[in-house]
Parts: C-alpha cells; structure tokens; sequence
C-alpha cells in the first residue's frame, strides 16, 4: 500500500467519522428543538415545517453527502488493500457502494435545494412525491434503497473482502453490523414495521458506522506513523517494546505482519517486477504474499500461487536425493565415478560423489563449454547428450582441492539417481521427496501460472526467459514459494533423510587459506547472519532469481521469489533476509521513504571527507543523485530522505550531513550500529582532462586477465567480462573511474603497452596481447 493510498483512506475514515457525529449532533438538536414528527397528511407536515426550525434537518442531509462521498473512496481504499485472492469481493463491494453513494446523494441534494426551494416559496404542487418524511414518496424508497439494499450488500462483501486480522478486526466487524442493520432495515421498510426500520437504521447502523470510521482511522493512522517515523518495532494494539522473539517461537503479529508488508512494498514497486515472500517456523506459515506485478505488458499483479523455475535450488533435491541412496546402502558418498561411469576418461578416477556435490570435482560446467553455447533450441536436449559434452573433457584441478561450481556435477549426480532408482528422475523425487514433504506445486516442466521473467537492464526491464529442462538435477524444477518452504520445514524435521545425513549436506568440506571455511556444502551455501548460521539456497536463470534461507537455530524458513534477474539488481536478497531476521529479533530497523532533491542541494554537500589518516570519502552529485566513493572502495547511491540524510538501499547504513557554521560534517551509523565521523576538507574530488579520440584509441585493445579497453560513443571503456564503465584522464596515460576508487595507468616499452591496475594497496600489471 502505498502513501498516497494510505493518506486517502486515513482522510476519508476521518470525514466519515465526522460526518457521523455531526449527524448524531443533528438528530439530537432536532429533538431538542422541535416535536418529533410522524408522517400524517401532507397539510400536518407542512404546518410542522412552519412551525420549527429546519436547521439541523438541513445540516443532517448535507452531511450525509459528504459521509456517503466519503463512505465511496474508503471503499476504493479498501478494495485496493485487499489480497488478489479476495479482490474479486472487494470489487462486488464497491459497486454496490458506488449505487448507494449515487441514490442517496441524489436524494439528499434533492432535499436540500429542490424541496427547501419549494417549501420556502409555497410552490407545493407535485412536491408531495419528493418528500423525505413521507415513506410512501419516491424520493424516500430511493433513499431506503440506498441505504438498505445496496450499503447492506456493499458491507456484506466488504466484510469477505478481508482476512481475520487483529488489525483490522474492528473495521471487518463494523461492516458486518452495517450489512446486518441494512438489511434487516429494508425488511422492516418493506413491511412497514416501523420499529425494525428506525432501530436497525438509526442505531445499529448508526454504531456499525462509527466502528468502521474509528476502526479505519485508527488502522491508517498506524501506517501513517510508521511512514513518518520510519521506525519498526511499533504496534497498533498489544505489542511491546520489550517483547522478545524466542527461539521456539517468533509469535508474528498482525501488526507486525504489517510492517513487514510495508517493509516489502518498499522494495518491489506496485507497476514492476515482483516477487513472492513466504516465512515460516516449524510447520506453521506466519507469513505470506505477493508484491509488484506478474506481467508488466498486462498490468498482472503477481500471485501468491504463482510457480517459478527456481533453476539451481534444484541442486538441493538432487542431493537429498543421493543421501536418500546412501541411506538405503545403494551407494556411498566415498564411491569413485568410474563406478558408475567406466566409460569416462582417466581423469575422473578420482573424483568421488562427494566432490560432485561439493562442486569440488574439478568437471568443467557444461554451460562453460563452446558447443553448448552453440546450440539454439536446448529445450529436446535428453539427459545423454548433456552428459556427453562432459565426459571426454579434462579437469581443471585436481578433485577436492578446490571448489568451482559447476552444472556438470549435478548432471552425474541425475544419471546415478535414475541408475541405482531404477526410473526416471522426475519419478525418483516424486516417489522419495515430493510425497514425503506433501509438495502438491513443485514441477519438472513450466506452467501455465509461471510469471514473466524480466531482465534488468539499467532503468529498464526486458521480458526474458528461458526453459530449463535440459538442466535435470542441475536446474530443472519449478515451485511455488510456498511449497519450497515445505520442502525445507520436510527436510529438518527428518521427514525425508535422517539427521545424520541432513547434517552431512549441511558439511563444508573446504577452508580458506586463512582457516575460515568455504561457503559451499553439498547443495546448500552455509553462511551467517549476525553470528547465526544459515543455510541459503538461490536459483538464478534468465528473467528469476530465486532465493531462499534456513535459520537452524530458530527454525525460520525464508523464501523470496522474484521475476526479475540482472545486475545491478534493484533488491538485494541477502539485505531483505537480514532485515527480517533483525526485525523479528526485535531489534531497531527502519522503512526508509526516498525524497527527491535538486542538482543545486546536492552540490553543497560535494567534497573529499576525511576518515581517518589514510581513509577518505569522495561525495558527489550528478543527475540529482549523491554518490559516495570510499578509499579502495566502489561508488555507491545514497538516496535522500530529509534535506540532510542519506540512506544506501540494501543496506542498513544512514548519515546525514551537519553544517556548523562553513564546516560540514558527514556523521554515519553503519550496518552493526557503529557510528564514525567525516569531517571536509579542503581537497578537491576527481576531475578529468579533455584527451582527444586519437589520444584514446591507442590504449584499446585486449590485455592479459580477460582485461579489454575499447572506445564507445568517443568515450574509453574498460571491462573485465563482468563490469563494463567509464575511464577519465587525470592526465595523458593516467585514469580513473566513478565505478570504484581505481586508477588505470598505461605505459609504453618498446611499443608495446602494460596496464597497471591499483585500487588501495592492490596493484597489478597486465600486457597488452597482440
């Protein structure tokens, strides 16, 4: 829900509820004011009318104008806020509310111009069939219509529209009093039960509605607050500060359910890309819905039941897979692949299953391979052919001494699978993981309720995907995120394999050099969050980026499915994964709500800001954006959200600047809480000298370590295959960049050219190749 939507429905609940109570005032200063009148003739109202003030009978009609405007744009709000599977009700509900804001504001317009004009200037003819006091009128069935038949239906789906909240269960009861006080109303006006119309029309729904105004604000308020403050932890009812998440239960509220909504709103644009977020503890879903849009083309918001390719997170099944044989003593991890493939060349006698799971075989990954690439349509490529382009190749080192990830492990791993299981692959998960973990949404092919992928490039998204059937264990599967939690809750409560086995794929066989293990187990990453491990999975193909976390020490399950692949990638998975671990460790996490500022604020704030001795920040401004650059580091966007504070999306950093007097400081809070200060100095930033094009074309060409210079639209380029940017002169042969805090510097031998390449205390020297 965005601002604007929650401003709207937070006025419109405010009027509503005002509205109300001025109409209550009015019906209280009728009666104090004058006899209460009962319709008997046309010549005793008119006599009444003489004989009392109109005042509050006018002041009530006009008002119920402006309540039923009101009634009609909280009821656009609320059909906004309702999740796609309920939306349908919403709808219903809101063109019952469009007919009843249209019959009575006709009714009470007519009441207060065309019969007040009548009555005020004796011109009474035909004005009989107008009148509001006489049940029998025209005028006055059309109000009852309106406000029996159709705000009761209005209520009614209104009230169906909405999950059981805590939140919201005051504005849910409130409608279901109206749509019963209407209704019941209309029985009694049908019948002309007088009683029944007068209670249920001026008491219960008189009540109905000042629960659902009250209700309604109070709700928009909450998110209005937490929109201003930017603080988290707040909630609307019950929940403390003080409260703590235990390790057996992060007890998730509504309020907190919430925020947490807010939280991902901010992240993935209403008229973008989207993505699906599921959480869950133990066996219990606390959380779980969809944001952005599944079609861009068709404006297809995205769906909570919507099936992704989640590409390499099949890895995961594959070798559950395998530990499932090993537990039936059809092979062990230890076993030698000549084993099972006596066909292929010497150098894999020593790789074991193990090194296939671990990615530390040494097989180069099939995708790696010139002929693959080759190949246009790969989606008929059978399991055979892909292993073929594997089997005559040497490895790139020798088995468990390294890792390098790669897709041909995993297609092994599926021949062994359907070998030793006697059927296909598919069969083999279906019979040993799928029915094991009750996983009624995850597929071997794609489906008809898979959103478009995109992929991200710059500002912009490109439709792009593509088929991954080729891919067998290495990649082939498509899941809903919901059911890929319920593959991870299956999978540690030794519903599959036994703990044992479990704890094993969990295993990080390698070490880095300064004894700190490897990231990469056998199918899953293991890495930390604030000290806690994690297991983390993530499937990346064409147009998805799949990713999905396991805290074993709490027993969360995290997954978030996006329809968007590509660098720079606008969210990042790992800083969404902390943030919802910070937050329900009750710790202090902000929603940050970006402004915009002009080139001319931004300037004031350019310079070099000092650190420490050696460690300094560069700050500037380009295209009304701040970047910052760090000594050794990259250029990062801070983004705006008050005149002098900053924040770095996907991250938790903030920092604001703080003039005193002609001095400005750069005061920071960092990921862990830790707060430093820069202070400007006199120090100029980067500027670059003017080189002319044949100046430039010299420096072009292919070097050493995959390093390329080449000349784009009259500017000089550099890549490394990954990242491609500017180089600007300093002076003749010396370079830098805003990517990151690089210098390039050029020198000619002989004729022949070398590029040093230095960012902080690296440097490194590569030739040019002829």
């Amino acid at each position: 829900m965005n601002k604007n939507i929650i401003n709207l429905g937070f006025w419109a609940a405010i009027i509503c509820m005002s509205a109300f109570i001025i109409w209550i005032i009015s019906f209280v200063g009728i009666a104090m004011t004058s006899p209460l009148f009962m319709w008997e003739n046309f010549e005793s109202y008119i006599q009444y009318v003489n004989s009392n003030s109109q005042f509050f009978q006018y002041l009530a009609k006009s008002f119920m104008i402006i309540f039923a405007l009101a009634y009609l744009i909280l009821s656009i709000v609320f059909q906004e806020m309702a999740n796609n599977d309920k939306k349908i009700l919403a709808k219903i509900g809101l063109t019952f509310g469009i007919i009843f804001t249209m019959l009575t504001t006709i009714h009470y317009f007519v009441q207060i111009s065309a019969v007040r004009f009548a009555l005020e200037t004796n011109e009474l003819a035909g004005i009989e069939h107008f009148l509001q006091a006489k049940p029998t009128s025209v005028m006055s069935s059309i109000n009852m219509l309106g406000w029996t038949l159709f705000l009761g239906l209005s209520s009614l789906f209104m009230f169906f529209s909405f999950n059981t909240k805590e939140l919201t269960k005051g504005i849910k009861t409130g409608f279901l009093i109206n749509a019963i006080s209407c209704l019941l109303a209309g029985f009694g006006f049908l019948f002309q039960i007088d009683l029944i119309t007068f209670l249920f029309i001026n008491l219960g729904l008189g009540g109905g509605m000042l629960l659902l105004s009250i209700s309604s604000s109070r709700y928009f308020f909450k998110l209005k607050s937490l929109k201003k403050l930017l603080i988290i932890a707040l909630c609307m009812f019950a929940f403390s500060k003080t409260s703590t998440i235990s390790a057996k239960s992060i007890n998730l509220s509504t309020s907190q359910n919430d925020t947490l909504g807010l939280f991902l709103q901010s992240l993935y644009s209403a008229n973008q890309p989207g993505a699906v977020v599921t959480i869950a503890q133990g066996t219990t879903i606390k959380f779980h819905s969809a944001y952005g849009l599944a079609d861009i083309k068709n404006k297809t918001s995205m769906r909570k039941d919507m099936v992704f390719p989640i590409a390499s997170m099949t890895k995961a099944y594959t070798a559950v897979a395998i530990m499932h044989l090993q537990e039936k003593k059809l092979l062990n991890v230890e076993d030698n692949l000549p084993k099972y493939f006596p066909d292929l060349t010497q150098d894999y006698s020593k790789v074991k299953i193990k090194h296939l799971l671990s990615n530390t075989s040494g097989i180069l990954s099939y995708n790696r391979m010139p002929e693959y690439g080759q190949i246009r349509d790969k989606s008929n490529l059978k399991l055979n052919q892909m292993i073929d382009f594997i089997k005559d190749k040497p490895l790139s080192f020798s088995p468990g001494t390294k890792f390098r990830y790669s897709n041909s492990n995993y297609l092994l791993l599926t021949k062994i699978i359907e070998k030793l299981g006697n059927m296909s692959y598919p069969g083999f998960l279906t019979k040993n993981i799928f029915k094991k973990a009750d996983l009624k949404n995850t597929f071997f092919k794609e489906q008809k309720s898979k959103p478009t992928g995109y992929q991200i490039q710059g500002d912009t998204f490109k439709e792009n995907s593509e088929n991954t059937y080729h891919t067998y264990g290495a990649g082939m599967l498509y899941a809903t995120s919901v059911d890929f939690v319920r593959f991870l809750i299956a999978l540690n409560s030794e519903k599959i394999i036994t703990q044992k086995n479990l704890n094993y794929l969990y295993s990080v066989p390698l070490m880095h050099n300064d004894g700190r293990p490897d990231e990469y187990a056998h199918g899953f990453w293991i890495t930390k969050i604030q000290g806690q491990k994690v297991i983390k999975l993530e499937g990346y193909c064409s147009g998805f980026h799949t990713n999905a976390l396991y805290f074993p020490d709490k027993n969360i399950a995290i997954t978030v499915f996006p329809n968007s692949s590509g660098y720079p990638s606008p969210v990042n998975m790992g800083f969404i994964a902390e943030w919802i671990y910070r937050f329900y460790d009750n710790q202090n996490v902000k929603i940050y709500s970006p402004i915009s500022l002009s080139n001319d604020i931004l300037k004031q704030y350019e310079g070099v800001y000092q650190i420490d001795s050696t460690t300094f920040r560069q700050v500037f401004a380009k295209d009304n954006k701040l970047y910052t650059m760090r000594t050794a580091g990259q250029m990062l966007e801070a983004k705006p959200y008050s005149k002098n504070k900053f924040f770095y999306p996907n991250t938790f950093t903030e920092f604001e600047f703080i003039e005193k007097g002609n001095n400005i400081t750069m005061k920071m809070l960092d990921d862990y809480g830790n707060v430093s200060t820069a202070f400007k100095t006199d120090q100029q930033i980067r500027k670059a000298i003017d080189l002319d094009i044949n100046q430039l074309e010299k420096f072009t060409g292919k070097y050493e370590k995959r390093f390329k210079i080449f000349i784009k639209e009259d500017k000089l380029m550099f890549t490394n295959g990954f990242h491609i940017y500017q180089l600007f002169p300093l002076n003749v042969n010396k370079f830098f960049s805003w990517h990151e805090d690089a210098v390039f510097l050029f020198k000619e031998i002989d004729g022949k050219f070398t590029l040093t390449y230095s960012i902080g205390n690296f440097s490194m020297t590569v030739k040019k190749m002829d």
